[in-house]
């Protein structure tokens, strides 16, 4: 399957002054007109194992939208899964999306000049004819996450880490770079006001709702809001939007313990109608990159309740911008009602939360640094930046 792209190359051609019939420029004048007319965008192809409704695919979506086509652009992305490709996610990415294998992307390292990679191992289908600058995405914290960054070692030139406690449990003995994800704040407009929207999903003016956003599968531990919520008084409810294998068993989890409390929802657009809808968003996860719910509640002004796992610790100071936790049921509960018996300290949690998200967490910011980064390492390892003869000087010496 393919999804057109949305973005177009520019090409531009030097005129020179005979042509134009200008005066001849000074020597340093016609240096920089040639350094911005001869240069040109990094061309970048994304290959990761899927594309799904999840963090790993956002984050390829909103680095395409936000960086700047003139200085890097994504022009393709490879998913190796047939049965992990979801077209409706694949029709958000502004540039086409294709199912490939080992040749494909082979052949997607010769044309293009970045491979940005995540979930696999590239070593053995690289080994001898890998891409002018290969950088691996480290999305998450987990072990695999770092041994298939080990099976990429030969090919690798570079790592982003997602967050800082990324970088120390999976980089070691890598040149690494720490990029913070953002998000896109287009993904969390509301169509229907708070008070409409909890009506709607069957809870009243007085309830206190916890929430869960994401992907329904083990390591995010969904369930505990729902074990949380019931051994808190009844006006405690839960609602949980989200996607997943574990959908169905959670599902028949709420009807066995709190049998209507709670609420689930499908949805990837107007995601605001849902977070204001909360009076706190919960993220339980065993192990995690960096999560964008959380930056996701913090700008709908939610507060916040997390275990100490990947981004955590240098998003969220615990009481003040958010409310860190060990993640078993009764420190969840221990939280809620803390939010819930005093609403205007609760306040000003979120409220300290939006400020850090406002500043740190829109994935314009994330864009402009990614584009520094791989000038930066083009420029590094070739030693000038990026112009079309440079592409084809780059390309021969790998190949001796």
């Amino acid at each position: 399957m393919t999804v057109p792209a949305t973005q177009s190359a520019v090409y531009i051609r030097r005129v020179e002054p005979a042509e134009s019939g200008m005066e001849p420029a000074s020597s340093h004048a016609l240096d920089e007109a040639t350094s911005r007319t001869t240069r040109s965008p990094l061309r970048v192809v994304h290959v990761g194992p899927c594309f799904t409704r999840g963090g790993a695919e956002n984050h390829a979506i909103d680095l395409a939208r936000f960086l700047d086509p003139s200085r890097v652009r994504i022009e393709k992305c490879i998913v190796t899964n047939p049965d992990m490709l979801d077209a409706a996610v694949a029709a958000d990415m502004p540039a086409p999306v294709e199912l490939g294998d080992e040749p494909s992307i082979r052949q997607a390292a010769k044309e293009h000049d970045v491979m940005m990679f995540w979930g696999m191992m590239l070593d053995s289908w690289l080994a001898d004819c890998r891409p002018p600058l290969c950088v691996y995405l480290a999305h998450g914290d987990s072990y695999w996450t770092h041994d298939l960054l080990v099976g990429s070692r030969r090919v690798v030139d570079h790592v982003v880490a997602v967050s800082h406690g990324v970088q120390r449990k999976v980089c070691d003995g890598f040149p690494s770079t720490v990029i913070l994800n953002g998000v896109d704040t287009s993904r969390l407009g509301q169509t229907r006001s708070r008070e409409h929207v909890r009506a709607s999903l069957g809870f009243h003016p007085d309830d206190f709702v916890l929430g869960y956003v994401g992907r329904l599968s083990p390591e995010k531990r969904a369930d505990r809001v729902l074990r949380a919520t019931a051994r808190l008084p009844r006006n405690f409810k839960a609602l949980i939007v989200g996607w997943g294998p574990l959908r169905h068993e959670l599902f028949e989890l709420a009807n066995d313990l709190i049998p209507g409390r709670f609420a689930f929802v499908t949805a990837d657009r107007h995601l605001g109608d849902f977070y204001h809808s909360l009076d706190a968003m919960c993220l339980l996860s065993e192990f995690e990159g960096f999560a964008l719910v959380v930056l996701e509640a913090m700008m709908c002004g939610r507060p916040v309740i997390a275990t100490p796992v990947g981004s955590v610790p240098e998003t969220i100071v615990d009481r003040v911008n958010g409310l860190v936790v060990d993640g078993d049921v009764d420190s969840v509960c221990r939280a809620a009602r803390l939010l819930s018996e005093y609403p205007q300290w609760a306040r000003g949690v979120a409220a300290e939360g939006r400020v850090f998200a406002e500043q740190h967490g829109h994935a314009w910011r994330m864009a402009r640094q990614y584009e520094q980064l791989i000038e930066r390492l083009w420029t590094e390892k070739f030693g000038r930046c990026p112009d079309l003869t440079m592409r084809w000087e780059a390309r021969e010496a790998l190949a001796t």
